[in-house]
């Protein structure tokens, strides 16, 4: 079936803490970072983050062994077997047929096809068997340049509300945080004044990213696709 709409920042964003933070505990410092990645996730347009997945044929299919939605007409089929593979900027790790690995030197990958070597074929109708044709790969897209900081300042300033000390996050964001509600559980939104959080990183990071405040990214939809495409 096609890749569903990321609905979570998957791995949390790399980060680069702007203050010290050597004598606070690991499972806090764990927790501000994932939270500070879940929120510029949000606020950059949830365009950004690499999600690793497990993926195989869409059912119903007009190209046989796709994984996925078919590509439209600009996206030209390669020459012998090939593989559709659904997904934003996809990177393949493995493919798997009867739950065994293949020999990574019996295929290719050429942007979103998945080219079978050697004259072999990819296995068909692969839906009535879940297991007959899979694929191991990641999607999405890196954060941008400078994102590293952002997510430490913003755990860096959640932290400190956490601990009671003074901070730079709004009133509201510092009351949620002091009463004990969990980092995980933050909802973005309080973060936001016109869109911004009032870090003068962030707010860099979101203003270059994501400049007018899309909160998902922009699609179109054609009659030429069978499906929803992001723009």
């Amino acid at each position: 079936m096609p890749l569903p709409e990321q609905t979570s920042v998957c791995e949390p964003w790399p980060i680069d803490w702007t203050g010290d933070v050597s004598g606070v505990e690991f499972d806090l410092r764990e927790s501000a970072h994932e939270a500070a990645s879940r929120v510029l996730w949000s606020l950059t347009g949830r365009r950004f983050g690499v999600c690793r997945v497990v993926r195989g044929p869409q059912p119903g299919s007009p190209y046989p062994g796709s994984c996925g939605l078919p590509p439209s007409r600009y996206e030209p089929r390669p020459d012998g077997e090939a593989l559709w593979i659904d997904g934003e900027n996809p990177v393949v790790h493995a493919v798997y047929i009867d739950e065994t690995v293949m020999d990574p030197s019996d295929w290719a990958q050429a942007g979103k096809w998945l080219i079978r070597l050697a004259d072999g074929v990819w296995p068909k109708n692969t839906w009535a068997s879940p297991s007959a044709l899979m694929v191991e790969m990641s999607v999405g897209f890196a954060p941008p340049v400078g994102s590293a900081q952002a997510v430490g300042e913003m755990a860096y300033e959640l932290l400190r509300a956490f601990r009671g000390d003074s901070c730079s996050l709004p009133d509201r964001v510092t009351s949620q945080v002091r009463q004990g509600v969990s980092m995980e559980m933050l909802d973005p939104a309080s973060f936001v004044k016109d869109g911004l959080t009032g870090l003068a990183l962030c707010d860099r990071l979101i203003g270059s990213a994501n400049p007018a405040r899309l909160s998902t990214p922009s699609r179109v939809i054609s009659p030429d696709l069978k499906g929803w495409r992001r723009a």
